[in-house]
């Protein structure tokens, strides 16, 4: 949990930075929960409800899933239908690295930010349009690295108008993210990076390898 404190205190973009702000009671949908999302933002935020829900269950264990307040694993047709028809709004969403995986982005966006609660927060990650041409490395940092991305990465005009659309506003932006701090940590690790050919901590920084988006709901 280290680097994720590292993170948490260093960028104020990250999404644990996001978590750690978020206030006491608040109720999270967690869109992509694998990766033991759960125990990351109960490590940073005890005092959230978190309802986590995914393609496929990745790196979730009983602990992780004992912190959710609801757990769903729901199949790809039936994703956004099934996040649509939740009887229930948010405080807050995460959508981290999701929409560059998904065919109709548009749509799973106008859903989760109609699922906000009016100045409800929704934490949006992506990859930057420039990965297309960086080194290819294990972990992904060409967009390409990926086979379960799209064909293209995701078009950031299109998702501000989208965000506009909805009767949100962006109160962060970082495309990308190359947080100073992040960045001189990255310099320092690039030529391990490069050398073994993977993504290190603090890689993405240094080539500005994620959007970020932090989205408030003005009105519902």
């Amino acid at each position: 949990m280290i680097n994720i404190f590292i993170k948490s205190c260093i960028d104020k973009y990250s999404k644990y930075f996001f978590v750690k702000k978020l206030k006491y009671g608040s109720k999270i949908l967690d869109v992509g929960c694998g990766n033991h999302s759960a125990s990351k933002i109960k490590y940073l935020n005890k005092n959230v409800v978190i309802d986590g829900i995914d393609i496929i269950e990745y790196n979730t264990n009983e602990h992780d899933k004992e912190l959710m307040n609801n757990y769903f694993i729901i199949k790809p047709t039936k994703f956004n239908l099934f996040i649509k028809d939740l009887p229930y709004n948010y405080n807050a969403i995460i959508c981290s690295h999701v929409i560059e995986h998904v065919n109709d982005l548009q749509e799973l966006l106008n859903i989760l930010l109609n699922k906000l609660e009016k100045d409800g927060l929704l934490y949006l990650s992506f990859p930057n349009a420039a990965s297309i041409n960086f080194p290819k490395r294990k972990g992904t940092l060409n967009f390409y690295d990926d086979e379960t991305h799209s064909q293209l990465p995701p078009n950031l005009p299109t998702i501000e108008q989208i965000i506009k659309n909805n009767n949100c506003t962006i109160i962060k932006k970082a495309t990308p993210n190359k947080v100073l701090l992040g960045y001189m940590l990255g310099i320092l690790l690039e030529p391990i990076s490069a050398i073994t050919k993977k993504v290190l901590p603090f890689t993405w920084y240094y080539w500005g390898f994620e959007n970020v988006l932090i989205i408030k709901k003005i009105k519902h």
